[in-house]
């Protein structure tokens, strides 16, 4: 499910946002492992990946955005989150856990 290359080894959160997806990766952990500090990853366009737009919407819909892959470009440590763990999982409800790795989604049909 990862879309983000060159991303290193890591345990990976994705934010979802309105129909946006950015990834966080883990710079921390409590003894109990029941918080977690994150930092959101950066990322850049792939330059292989081209957005096909086609006539439709207001004023195009791309029909490939589905496909759409980043690179790596590391961690923002100034922005710092601490998440926690509760009964329904992680306690900021945005946050999932992403197992294969980054995961970046931008919505060209919003």
């Amino acid at each position: 499910m990862s879309n983000v290359k060159n991303a290193p080894e890591g345990r990976y959160f994705v934010e979802n946002g309105w129909s946006d997806a950015n990834p966080w990766v883990v710079v921390a952990a409590s003894a109990s492992g029941m918080t977690l500090t994150v930092v959101p990853v950066e990322v850049e366009k792939d330059p292989e990946f081209k957005p096909n737009f086609i006539v439709g919407g207001f004023s195009g819909h791309c029909d490939n955005q589905h496909e759409q892959t980043w690179l790596y470009a590391g961690k923002c440590p100034m922005r710092k989150k601490t998440i926690r763990l509760g009964k329904k999982g992680w306690a900021s409800g945005t946050f999932k856990e992403t197992p294969k790795g980054p995961y970046r989604f931008y919505d060209y049909n919003f």
